[in-house]
């Protein structure tokens, strides 16, 4: 059996590894895709002179390909409206890209606010109650991808993803997913994928055969333990490509993976979706920062300045061991979340520190301070 792997998109923003970087290796063939996702806040990719020195940077690293994300909102998962961002569509980022020599794949993506509500909700989880308010949704969402195909072919993107990860919307409806990629097909002419989810849709989707390329958003368990050595890791990724395999074979068509993601978390073999503010990090948990600012995954901290006595603390959420003051240290208050606190020196009383949201920028998280440790 053979695997026809057209290319791999791994998610850009993950810690940085602590040791030197090493040098890459050859990758596989002329006509692999080597590529990153590279995504802004809204869409927009407002953030000009950030990403044009990424985009320097990805050249240097060997990268020919970037998956760009636009968005719409639904306001509920189990209502049919569907409103389109109000964000510029990123011309100006898409244009420079194409002029610097890399390929773009474009994935517009359907958002819920209740996806973040603590429900445990995600896109995966749009279903409609009933088959007239699916006929709604599928027409909404028709109006919503054909316009990004529109400008996907007014400025030449090369590939264009038609949905992902739409577990519920794609069991059972195929006939409404051929209309959608027959619209599509329409007005634009490039090559067109839909990137399922591996571990919960590519099994029982069955319109393989009126796309272009099979992607995938492979977020595979590799090992029932944390920090696994290199050969559980081997026997741990066969299954998954035996699988995959099996599904090329079957439809004749490319494998493209629109997603690969392993977080820098010591789950990341055994937990590879779970996002690192939920796990913990592997490499700048245990370690102190030095003085000075860093951004954490939504967290602020501030290091006591070393000329005045007092230690640093690590850019985490745990409580401080309390310092001797001249009167007891306040608890936290209830609008300050429990225990982000820096430590004071010792004739000082402790101050609060509120956490605030990191800059906005294209890149997942943004270090403020040189001296910061990576991560």
């Amino acid at each position: 059996m053979r695997v026809w792997i057209l290319g791999v998109f791994c998610l850009c923003g993950v810690a940085q590894a602590q040791s030197p970087r090493a040098p890459l290796g050859p990758w596989p063939g002329p006509g692999f895709q080597r590529g990153v996702v590279y995504s802004s806040w809204d869409g927009s990719y407002p953030a000009e002179q950030a990403w044009r020195g990424h985009l320097a940077r990805f050249k240097e690293l060997g990268i020919d390909a970037l998956e760009v994300l636009t968005f719409a909102h639904q306001p509920a998962v189990d209502g049919p409206e569907i409103r389109a961002d109000r964000a510029d569509f990123p011309v100006a980022f898409i244009t420079a890209a194409r002029a610097a020599g890399f390929r773009i794949l474009l994935k517009p993506h359907v958002w819920s606010r209740q996806f973040y509500d603590g429900s445990g909700r995600w896109r995966g989880s749009i279903q409609m109650p009933d088959a007239e308010r699916w006929a709604a949704w599928f027409q909404a969402y028709e109006a919503f991808i054909v316009a990004q195909a529109r400008q996907a072919a007014a400025l030449g993107v090369e590939i264009f993803s038609v949905g992902l990860e739409y577990v519920e919307a794609t069991r059972g409806h195929d006939a409404e997913w051929r209309r959608v990629i027959a619209a599509v097909r329409a007005v634009y002419p490039g090559l067109l994928t839909y990137s399922a989810d591996y571990n919960h849709e590519i099994g029982h989707i069955a319109f393989w055969d009126a796309l272009d390329v099979i992607g995938v958003n492979g977020y595979m368990k590799l090992a029932d333990e944390d920090s696994p050595g290199a050969v559980a890791l081997a026997i741990g990724i066969s299954p998954h490509f035996v699988r995959i395999g099996a599904l090329a074979t079957r439809f004749g068509k490319p494998v493209l993976f629109t997603e690969v993601g392993f977080p820098s978390v010591t789950t990341a073999a055994r937990l590879p979706w779970q996002w690192p503010r939920a796990a913990r990090p592997s490499t700048w948990i245990s370690r102190p920062a030095p003085t000075g600012r860093c951004w954490a995954p939504a967290r602020r901290c501030r290091g006591a300045p070393a000329s005045t006595g007092g230690s640093t603390t690590s850019c985490r959420s745990a409580r401080a061991t309390p310092t001797t003051t001249h009167r007891p240290a306040s608890p936290p208050s209830r609008s300050s979340p429990a225990g982000i606190a820096s430590e004071r020196p010792a004739n000082r009383p402790r101050r609060l520190i509120r956490p605030r949201r990191p800059p906005r920028s294209p890149r997942l998280r943004r270090r403020i301070d040189p001296n910061c440790p990576r991560g």
